[in-house]
């Protein structure tokens, strides 16, 4: 982590519920980024997130 308490590299995968990894992103020296979910089918995904040591795991329902 960055003296400023951001990190500085996060990296992040979408699963599909079959496990199979549908989309990947690095962010580095980002506050915000917006991943293009429009190609993906309606249904539930994991989002993982890492960065330095901490991993973070949400749901993602997509419905449109």
């Amino acid at each position: 982590m960055s003296k400023s308490g951001v990190y500085d590299k996060v990296q992040v995968e979408v699963y599909n519920m079959h496990g199979k990894k549908v989309v990947q992103g690095e962010l580095i020296g980002e506050k915000k980024h917006e991943f293009r979910t429009s190609d993906l089918p309606h249904g539930l995904y994991f989002v993982t997130v890492v960065a330095d040591d901490d991993v973070e795991t949400f749901k993602l329902v997509k419905t449109k």
